[in-house]
Formats: C-alpha cells, structure tokens, sequence
C-alpha cells in the first residue's frame, strides 16, 4: 500500500463548506480549529476557498456562545493578512454580496437592540439614505 504526504484541500473544502453551518458548539470549535490549521500551512491557499467558507464564519461570528465567538474572530484577522499580502489573488467579486448581507444585518441587529432600550436616534450612516423628491407645485 503506497502513503501519501499530500492533504486533499479540494475533496477536504465540500466537507468543511457542509460543516461550518452546524450549530453545535464542540462542532463549530472543531471547524474553526481546522480553519486556523490549514491557513498557517504555507503550502495551503485558503483564501482560494475563502468565498466558499465565509458565510458560514459570520454565522460563527453570531454564535451567542463567548467562547465560539471569540475564537472565531481570530480566522477574519488571519484571512485579512494574507488579503494585504497578495490582493491580486482574492475573488472579491464571489465575496461582495456575502459581506453586504453580513454588514445590513449587523447594522439591523445594532437597530434592534437600540430599540428594545429605547435609544432609537437618528440611524447610522449606513442605513440613512435621504431621497430628495422633486418640488411639485401646489395647484
């Protein structure tokens, strides 16, 4: 029988993309371990694989458990340094829409909170679009 040296990344990313969304904690610890493990391997370009994983991590970033949450918040920090590194190689556009659904429901979520205490002020700048109409004329 012949051993190989090599880690199968593409048979290995459909598993770790099905995975990330569980909502079991020691599961999630698990997936965001793997995560870490992989993008410190030199040989291994995650970020090739990173539109198809990022969902998943925002919905991590949600977990309620502290624990969950702030080892997931190593993996953007993580993802961002190898970004700065080789820009050219990200697939920004396959990310685009992800990030914005992830910004408008954090800004929603900050929204609701600031609602159940009765803050609500004017919204953040992210949410406050003004449309001027046009003047019409009293007849």
């Amino acid at each position: 029988m012949m051993e190989s040296n090599k880690f199968d990344l593409v048979g290995f990313i459909p598993l770790l993309r099905e995975r990330i969304y569980s909502n079991n904690q020691y599961a999630r610890q698990f997936i965001i371990s793997w995560i870490l493990v992989l993008e410190s391997v030199p040989d291994i370009n995650l970020l090739d694989y990173l539109p198809e994983i990022l969902d998943g991590l925002f919905q991590i970033l949600g977990d309620n458990g502290k624990e969950i949450r702030k080892m997931c918040e190593v993996v953007p920090g993580e993802f961002l340094k190898e970004i700065k590194k080789n820009p050219s190689g990200v697939k920004f556009a396959e990310m685009a829409n992800i990030l914005v659904i992830h910004c408008q429901t954090a800004v929603l979520k900050q929204l609701g909170i600031r609602i159940q205490k009765n803050e609500v002020g004017p919204l953040p700048d992210t949410m406050h679009t003004q449309r001027k109409s046009p003047n019409r004329s009293q007849a």
